[in-house]
C-alpha cells in the first residue's frame, strides 16, 4: 500500500466515524477531526510474524502531549514507518 492510499482510507474512516457518532450523540461534532494516539497499547502475546516490527522506544520519543490532538497529515507520518502501517488501529 502506497502512503497516499493508506492516508485516504484512514480519512475515509475517520470520516465514516464521525458520520456514525452523530447519529448518536446529542452534541454538535465539529468537522474537524483530531487524534488522540496511544501507541504500543495493544500486545497480544503471539510472537512475531515475518516482516512484522515494534517499536517500543516510541513510548519515550513520543511525549503524551505530543500525541493529543494530532493532526491528520503528522499522524498519518507517524504511523507510516518504511512502507509498513499498523496491523491494528482502534479508531473511536
Amino acid at each position: 500500500m502506497e502512503k497516499s492510499q493508506f492516508a485516504e482510507r484512514f480519512a475515509d474512516a475517520s470520516r465514516a466515524a464521525i458520520e456514525f457518532a452523530r447519529r448518536f450523540v446529542e452534541e454538535t461534532l465539529p468537522d474537524v477531526i483530531r487524534y488522540h494516539v496511544t501507541l504500543n497499547s495493544s500486545y497480544d502475546g503471539n510472537p512475531l510474524h515475518p516482516g512484522e516490527a515494534t517499536y517500543p522506544d516510541d513510548t519515550s520519543k513520543y511525549p503524551p502531549d505530543h500525541l493529543a490532538r494530532m493532526e491528520l497529515t503528522p499522524l498519518i507520518s507517524l504511523l507510516w514507518r518504511d512502507g509498513a502501517v499498523p496491523e491494528w488501529i482502534d479508531r473511536s
